[in-house]
């Protein structure tokens, strides 16, 4: 029986991959299928969780003995834990952490969700048998009054475990005469899953945020590093001091780490003046445990930033690197190409940070991609520390990179993904969106090697082999695309995804992915659920690699509601996948 998930994307390379699946394989899904088994309720939202579903095996039993959990955090500040071995009836207990604030058109302009409360995914600490999760509570259910607190549940019976920490408790002191920065409820959204590593002997908890209002002078990114020991604020470290931006929600993602206890994150639209204003960046973080009366600290080591905003609109100077742009008053777009004028401000909302992190450790490599669907590949040991010189010399700035190309669709031959001037991407390839978001998959295929594997907007689920040197070599795609029915404007989000396998033997890869048909950012759609051969690939009539459809919820006309930026988890031969009706869908 498999171990615990213990956070999102199964471990914190963020890989995305299940690697002691013995039941659920090709041959069983192309001979059987699967079917729905449970439908899980999640009481209290209307749309239910936000944070991908955990598992927590061997917890013990109040009365003696251990049991396996089915972990929920849902947007009515809920934690339901299921006992694996009764699914279908009551949860085993179900704490409720304080009052979740109202949803909003100040919070979220299209409404989809009514409350507001466990946003990000939690993360389980194993040896302890313990969750710990970050809830916004408002005793008015305001914005106004809203808290971000971080809660340690006890996985026995739901219990909690010492007081919770107030989050406006943060601070970041950069020094050198640069503002102190504080930490506001207030202007935070905390989307970004929660990471749990061990730094040089201290088990550390570290919160990303972004912003609710992402255009104010308060926008920026927060890591914030909890001593879970010691249960407190150890450290933060903001992504912008002097400018505003940065934030970091990594469509859902959370941050990865190393082996080293490296911390890699990506940051979002707004200002950039190396070391202390690093939006649209890959970065590299250092934490380092308080030490003989020494207070802990985080800090970049290194970053990788392929563009700004300022560049991406055609106006960069001095000025513009300290100035935070109203990146979301973005009219629509009326052509393929756009390059001067107002609709340059679509260009400007390029945000990195829709996109999250993986970490391929053997290779010290470190890929992602943000909204204009260019993936970038990095040596983790040597990222680049780009300057504002190298900006508008692309093709210096990006000698430090292992590989770079089209992630999301592929426009044809004739057209650079690494251009000198990065306005030359300013295209709607297809008169489309193609962002990134979330992280993609990664794993190591017994069939392939290590792969990768990403699913954009209005585009197909697309698989790459990637070698020793970080470089990505196209393998397959789907036929399938993801919002067939958008027309191309918006399609939010692409497929979101998961991997199962058993280690190391070939014919065993199952690629699970749901998607939706409509705008799942602007509105509720229908999605569409999905299970890919990841061992074996087929042929387009052109040649190229196919992946191989087994299983479709469309063929057998099994409707749910499209959860936008959650994806499915596997654990010992079923499928656990959030749906917008308020619930959790169980399959096998």
């Amino acid at each position: 029986m498999p171990g615990s998930i213990v956070t999102r994307a199964y471990d914190n390379t963020r890989g995305g991959a299940q690697y002691d699946e013995h039941t659920l394989t090709p041959a069983r899904v192309r001979q059987k299928g699967v079917s729905r088994l449970f439908r899980l309720p999640l009481h209290g939202d209307a749309r239910g969780m936000e944070a991908q579903p955990l598992v927590a095996a061997d917890v013990p039993r109040p009365g003696g003995g251990t049991r396996n959990l089915l972990l929920c955090a849902t947007m009515a500040n809920n934690v339901h834990a299921f006992d694996m071995a009764a699914l279908g009836g009551a949860p085993a207990w179900v704490t409720h952490l304080g009052t979740p604030v109202k949803g909003s058109k100040a919070i979220d302009i299209y409404e989809i969700n009514d409350n507001w409360g466990i946003l990000s995914t939690p993360v389980v600490d194993d040896s302890r048998k313990r969750l710990y999760c970050v809830a916004w509570v408002s005793p008015d259910r305001s914005v106004g009054k809203g808290d971000h607190l971080v809660f340690a549940i006890d996985l026995k019976d739901g219990s909690l475990v010492g007081k919770p920490i107030l989050l406006d408790s943060a601070i970041y002191r950069p020094g050198g005469g640069l503002p102190t920065q504080r930490f506001e409820s207030v202007a935070r959204k905390q989307r970004a899953a929660l990471l749990l590593a061990t730094v040089k002997g201290r088990k550390t908890l570290f919160v990303p945020a972004g912003s609710v209002v992402e255009n104010a002078g308060t926008n920026r990114g927060w890591l914030i590093a909890i001593d879970v020991d010691d249960w407190k604020i150890a450290a933060a470290w903001t992504t912008t001091v002097r400018g505003s931006g940065g934030g970091i929600w990594q469509g859902g993602a959370g941050p990865a780490a190393d082996d080293e206890g490296f911390v890699y994150l990506m940051t979002g639209n707004g200002s950039f003046a190396p070391p202390h204003e690093l939006s649209e960046s890959f970065v590299k973080l250092r934490y380092t445990p308080a030490a003989e009366g020494a207070a802990a600290r985080t800090e970049p080591v290194d970053w990788f930033t392929p563009f700004t905003d300022a560049e991406r609109t055609g106006h960069v100077d001095d000025d513009d690197a300290h100035v935070a742009v109203d990146h979301h008053a973005v009219p629509e777009p009326t052509n393929q190409r756009h390059d001067h004028g107002d609709v340059d401000a679509m260009w400007g909302d390029m945000d990195l940070s829709s996109g999250g992190p993986i970490l391929i450790q053997a290779s010290k490599t470190v890929i992602g991609a943000g909204k204009d669907g260019i993936a970038y590949s990095l040596k983790t040991n040597a990222m680049g520390k780009t300057s504002l010189a190298d900006l508008g010399h692309g093709n210096d700035n990006y000698k430090a990179c292992r590989w770079i190309g089209f992630f999301t669709h592929f426009p044809g031959f004739h057209v650079k993904p690494d251009p000198a001037n990065i306005r030359e991407l300013n295209v709607l390839f297809g008169g489309k969106m193609r962002h990134q978001h979330s992280s993609p998959l990664t794993w190591d295929s017994p069939d392939f090697g290590r792969v990768v594997a990403n699913w954009g907007e209005n585009g197909n689920l697309r698989l790459w082999r990637v070698d020793d040197q970080g470089a990505l070599h196209y393998l397959a795609c789907s036929a399938e695309v993801s919002s067939p029915e958008s027309g191309g404007m918006g399609g939010m989000p692409g497929g979101f995804m998961c991997a199962s396998l058993r280690r190391g033997v070939k014919n065993t890869t199952l690629i699970w992915a749901s998607v939706p048909y409509k705008n799942a950012n602007a509105e509720i759609t229908n999605g569409r659920f999905i299970a890919y051969d990841g061992s074996t690939l087929g042929q387009f009539p052109d040649g190229s690699g196919r992946l191989l459809k087994l299983w479709d919820s469309q063929d057998w006309n099994q409707q749910y509601l499209f959860n936008k930026f959650n994806p499915p988890v596997v654990w010992d031969g079923r499928v656990f996948l959030p749906a917008y009706d308020g619930s959790l869908l169980v399959f096998g």
